[in-house]
């Protein structure tokens, strides 16, 4: 909790962020699920990176989900996207 915070706070993050969830939880959003390679990563199997961005009717309209600690969101980028899509009223793709 306390590095979520953190992270929060060092960013200026101002939308919901998801720690410490459970294995049933990182599932069913999709997400890589990886194993500590030592104890001084963490004591229990984590989550790989994975971005969500929600538009203003709650679905889900940008997903970004990783299979490695270091392939992150950019952040400036993600948000030049989301007002671009805003902008251009871009539709959400990938539905079949």
């Amino acid at each position: 909790l306390e590095k979520a915070r953190t992270m929060v706070v060092n960013h200026g993050l101002g939308f919901p962020v998801a720690y410490d969830l459970s294995i049933e939880e990182m599932r069913e959003l999709g997400l890589y699920i990886s194993d500590p390679r030592s104890a001084e990563e963490t004591d229990r199997p984590f989550a790989e990176p994975a971005t969500f961005a929600v538009n203003e009717e709650g679905l889900l309209h940008l997903i970004e989900i990783s299979n490695t600690p270091f392939n992150r969101a950019d952040l400036a980028e993600l948000l030049d996207t989301v007002e671009w899509v805003k902008e251009n009223n871009y539709p959400i793709r990938g539905m079949h």
